[in-house]
């Protein structure tokens, strides 16, 4: 069964909120996705995906093909070719987000220079991603006001800050690894 919803987020010109840390532009689910895959493209828009079941890969840049699991998030930048898909005969389901905004940046900055600038994050780092991936589709599927999109949006902007901790956490603990282990 392939499921698709794309929730596209309406505009709302002139309330002075056009410089939001997290802009949201579309947003969706794909469920059980066979031969799903994205052409090799390069957005003006960050990324977001959260693999909830399967398996498919993801190309960033001239990079090798990695092996996407269920799980894991991708953190895409923009302006930066990529292509993606599910496993050659498996499916896999997805939720995702193209955001753009005055804070995206600094989130991809921190993310990923913490998590050695990996596009690719386990969902173990911080346990509860996909509640919020799901808080913010439902918002935004029955938006109907700019207080629906910037609800979904604090919602997601707490997620990218939930990344950066949990990414600079397990960064210092690393390090720390490393310093003791030359130490001795």
């Amino acid at each position: 069964m392939n499921q698709r919803e794309v929730f596209s987020v309406p505009r709302f010109a002139g309330n002075g909120l056009d410089e939001r840390p997290v802009r949201l532009l579309l947003g969706g689910c794909y469920t059980e996705m066979y031969d799903h895959s994205i052409a090799r493209r390069i957005i003006d828009e960050y990324v977001l995906i959260l693999c909830t079941d399967g398996e498919g890969w993801l190309e960033l840049g001239d990079n090798k093909r990695k092996l996407v699991k269920s799980g894991q998030i991708l953190f895409l930048p923009q302006g930066v070719a990529h292509r993606y898909g599910s496993t050659p005969g498996r499916y896999w389901s997805l939720l995702w987000f193209h955001c753009v905004g005055s804070g995206m940046p600094f989130f991809f900055q921190q993310i990923h220079q913490a998590a050695r600038k990996d596009a690719v994050s386990p969902l173990t780092t911080i346990g509860n991603e996909r509640f919020y991936f799901e808080r913010a589709l439902s918002v935004l599927k029955d938006t109907s006001s700019l207080i629906d999109v910037v609800a979904a949006e604090a919602v997601l902007t707490e997620l990218f800050c939930e990344m950066a901790n949990t990414a600079q956490k397990h960064s210092l603990a690393n390090k720390h690894v490393i310093e003791s282990a030359v130490e001795t």
